[in-house]
């Protein structure tokens, strides 16, 4: 630990900013704090890991790792299930599940089951105890009805302002009232089962993922574009990023077998074929990933698909960090002047899925 921080500090702040970046940790501050949050995310990953946990056990095979990660809101609640097949980070993670809903309507339809009760509709109804209802239903379905559990939650992390704004919206408090009640509803559960015991939460930056599948820097038509325009490009860039991976995945497997960061499960994927035929070029970039997920769940309101592409690269940024920090955790303690070697490589690695300009 000693000789991985000294080595750290005679590094130049590029290099750990560097290092940062690839494993999803913070970048900002001075070289002591840098080194800090290198040593603490990377040299201590054993201790709150699944996939070091999984690995290191010494009797029985390695289990699979399952991740839910959630993209927050209250009309457009998203979420993306992933399994890593017996924990090894060396392949792919696999999407078994990928939905949206609206947590109103999601709520209304719970209620309903219940037979002869009368449920009101929830329209506008933005209560802290009717808020507590809906985190309680979301968290018992997404969590604790899986047959296996889950390992990791992600919960992208909620803003406070929109794009630099002075103004706290009220939609804004909304959103998050609704992620404190489903943390701590979830850290409940975690505390009260003890099969959630092993159970990670982890808030997820959106900016952080966004940064690492997105040059922040490109396609801008304005001279000077402002917080809103830049954010725009930035978000048509991450959905014509997954409808890349998705084309390669479903439709040209054999001629990209290895360039997308996950695959979707036989099941999964057999019921996306059969979503959608209309070819992809004939439909608005944000309406077509929504019609091949969505197409069987009769979802009311605006159709649009960042949000659920959001929920998908949370996932796949987590577990591409965990395989990062665990090669770069190998070198610093074993032979650290391969560190730059290394950081090519992984960089070379991940452009290989970030370039979705290879799809016409």
């Amino acid at each position: 630990m000693e000789k991985v921080s000294a080595f750290l500090k005679i590094q130049k702040n590029a290099i750990l900013k560097q290092i940062c970046g690839n494993c999803g940790l913070p970048s900002s501050g001075k070289k002591d704090l840098l080194v800090n949050t290198i040593c603490d995310g990377i040299l201590h990953l054993d201790d709150r890991d699944p996939l070091a946990l999984k690995q290191s056990k010494e009797l029985g095979l390695p289990k699979d790792v399952r991740l839910l990660s959630i993209d927050l809101g209250i009309k457009n609640f998203s979420y993306c299930k992933f399994v890593l097949p017996k924990g090894d980070y060396n392949t792919v993670p696999e999407v078994y599940d990928w939905s949206k809903l609206n947590v109103f309507d999601y709520y209304n339809n719970k209620s309903a089951q219940k037979p002869g009760e009368i449920t009101a509709t929830l329209i506008d109804d933005y209560t802290p105890n009717r808020f507590s209802e809906i985190a309680y239903h979301i968290a018992t379905e997404l969590v604790m009805a899986e047959e296996n559990p889950i390992d990791v939650i992600l919960i992208e992390q909620q803003r406070s302002r929109t794009t630099g704004s002075s103004a706290v919206q009220e939609w804004t408090l909304r959103v998050n009232m609704l992620e404190h009640m489903l943390y701590s509803t979830l850290f409940t559960l975690k505390q009260s089962h003890t099969g959630l015991n092993g159970l990670q939460l982890v808030t997820s930056s959106p900016k952080r993922m966004s940064d690492y599948f997105i040059n922040c820097k490109n396609e801008s038509h304005e001279e000077n574009p402002t917080k809103r325009q830049k954010s725009s490009v930035i978000k048509r860039q991450r959905i014509k990023l997954v409808e890349n991976w998705i084309d390669k995945i479903q439709f040209r497997r054999s001629e990209f077998p290895h360039n997308t960061p996950f695959i979707f499960q036989q099941t999964f994927g057999k019921k996306l074929k059969n979503n959608d035929p209309t070819p992809k070029v004939q439909k608005r970039q944000s309406k077509y990933i929504f019609d091949l997920i969505m197409a069987d769940k009769h979802m009311k309101g605006r159709q649009k698909s960042d949000d659920l592409v959001d929920s998908l690269l949370h996932g796949v940024s987590w577990f591409s960090w965990m395989k990062n920090r665990m090669i770069l955790r190998d070198i610093l303690m074993n032979d650290p002047n391969k560190l730059m070697d290394t950081l090519i490589i992984i960089e070379n690695n991940h452009s290989k899925f970030t370039d979705y300009q290879e799809v016409d």
